[in-house]
């Protein structure tokens, strides 16, 4: 911690100077430490008068309406006589308070605030100075501390619903003192630990990114590629839930709010600046390939893979997580057709081939499955077999001439 040295003396002064002239005043000395060890010179500071009233209440000076009776030039500020009007005979009041104007750079925030206004009580005239020490800091130490307070929360080996909304409180004024993607992510870790506590609904509920940046002040400042990693660690939170039936805000669900999110976040990729490749896009189609598997929602997951395989080279997905894209989406497909359900493939395939919804989704597999031909046509290992053969059967479907 630097100790700047500076001492700031502000003397109040009294109408009629006479013997008790050196009695009759205020002083305030001010020193100022830096704790961010970023100054290389003492910043100036002014002082501010304002008259203390409910309009103008303090911590509050900066206000267009507020408008300070004095302000006085650098370290020798002196407050005119019309203040001891004020006090009479041994009463102590006062109607004044002094601001202390740190000049210092935006990044430099007093430690504490309140230490900043200063009420003019007249037992300190001609008494002992009015200390103040004027610590600075960093946003970024802040947030720390913040960061600190959150952590060591969430090792507590019992979390009440107080514990998360003061957990919550300490990531948010982490991510007001510096809305940096570390910050955003400690805001998804509190609600991780809640979801995993299991006990009633989460406090904050975000499942879009649109609600997230309601949510979480300075989220939509962050560049594209950091929002999608928060959202990547919000999805793998809510995929990762021991109940996605659990009520989650207004999504209705975790399972709910989980499809909200992958959707959005694969929607996102549209048109946006960013290099694919540099982001973990598989992770999210994944995530919603399995979530429409569990809910047996064939269509959407047939979507999903047909976007997903479409889109396999730009966000270089591997042929180990093309594989299983490939058999979910088959499989669903044959489910929809009527495999094994008695007739034979032959009836199936006729069958498929005159219903146009049908057709038309074969018709995408066979497409996604003839991009994938180099890899599939020499294959011996079962499951790339499997899809050769699904492959197979849907240019049979899509090929096939109505009759």
């Amino acid at each position: 911690m630097r100790l700047l040295g500076i001492t700031c003396v502000s003397a109040l002064v009294l109408a009629s100077a006479g013997a008790g002239y050196a009695q009759e005043k205020y002083f305030l000395h001010v020193t100022l430490k830096d704790e961010s060890y970023s100054l290389t010179s003492p910043p100036t500071v002014h002082y501010e008068v304002y008259p203390f009233s409910p309009s103008t209440a303090p911590g509050m000076p900066e206000e267009d309406s507020i408008v300070p009776t004095k302000r006085g030039e650098p370290s020798t500020f002196i407050y005119g006589e019309d203040r001891l009007n004020d006090y009479i005979g041994g009463q102590e009041r006062s109607n004044y308070f002094v601001f202390i104007d740190v000049d210092r750079p935006s990044n430099l925030l007093p430690a504490d605030p309140g230490k900043l206004l200063v009420r003019m009580n007249p037992r300190y005239l001609g008494g002992q100075p009015i200390q103040r020490e004027i610590v600075l800091k960093t946003r970024a130490q802040f947030a720390e501390l913040y960061r600190i307070e959150v952590n060591q929360i969430l090792r507590l080996s019992r979390l009440s619903d107080s514990d998360f909304e003061r957990a919550y409180k300490a990531a948010l004024g982490a991510i007001d003192y510096n809305p940096e993607l570390d910050n955003f992510l400690l805001f998804v870790k509190v609600l991780r630990a809640q979801l995993a506590a299991g006990a009633g609904p989460p406090s904050y509920a975000p499942a879009t990114p649109e609600e997230l940046a309601i949510q979480l002040s300075g989220y939509s400042d962050l560049p594209f590629r950091e929002r999608w990693l928060v959202e990547l660690d919000l999805l793998d939170t809510l995929v990762g839930a021991s109940d996605l039936d659990r009520a989650y805000g207004s999504a209705g669900t975790v399972r709910d709010a989980a499809l909200l999110l992958g959707t959005a976040m694969i929607d996102a990729l549209d048109g946006a600046e960013a290099d694919l490749a540099d982001l973990p896009v598989v992770r999210v189609y994944q995530h919603l390939s399995a979530l429409h598997a569990e809910a047996g929602d064939c269509v959407s997951l047939s979507e999903n893979a047909a976007r997903a395989l479409a889109d396999a080279e730009a966000i270089r997905m591997a042929w180990t997580a093309q594989r299983r894209l490939f058999l979910d989406w088959g499989t669903c497909l044959e489910t929809m057709s009527g495999f094994g359900t008695g007739p034979t493939i032959d009836a199936i395939i006729e069958d498929a081939s005159e219903k146009p919804f049908l057709r038309a989704q074969w018709g995408d597999f066979a497409d996604a499955s003839l991009r994938a031909e180099s890899r599939l046509e020499f294959a011996t290992a079962a499951a790339d077999v499997r899809i050769r053969d699904l492959k197979d059967i849907s240019l049979r479907i899509s090929e096939r001439t109505p009759e």
